[in-house]
């Protein structure tokens, strides 16, 4: 085996070796964004029937009501706001609290005895 290849394996077996180690980090979390499809704008579709739907506003971070047509809607439309929230406001699932998180950054994963600088992006 030449010495470039033992390297290389060495080098992956100590990463997995680190990588594995229990204790050495505090627990993390870091908040994922929602579907993509929650970008969406509400789409009424073309029909013609009047069904209250509700869809999320990732600009104001809230599930709003629209009104859809009842044919070929889009993933962004929901039953009832409780649905909506469920599925696309992570600040809710995470904190318990409504409203857009997408700005806020946290993440608690360091090596024990380092400090941490916690900030808010936007």
């Amino acid at each position: 085996m030449s010495r470039l290849c033992l390297s290389a394996a060495l080098l992956l077996l100590l990463g997995a070796l680190v990588a594995s180690t229990p204790g050495d980090e505090e627990s993390s979390l870091v908040r994922a964004g929602p579907p993509g499809f929650c970008r969406e704008p509400p789409y009424t579709g073309p029909c013609s029937a009047h069904f209250v739907r509700y869809f999320y506003n990732a600009t104001t971070g809230l599930c709003q009501s629209f009104v859809y047509g009842g044919c070929r809607g889009k993933q962004n439309n929901f039953m009832d706001e409780k649905e909506c929230l469920h599925t696309c406001d992570t600040c809710a699932k995470a904190q318990g609290k409504r409203g857009n998180c997408a700005s806020e950054m946290l993440k608690s994963t360091r090596p024990q005895g380092w400090a941490v600088a916690a900030f808010q992006m936007g």
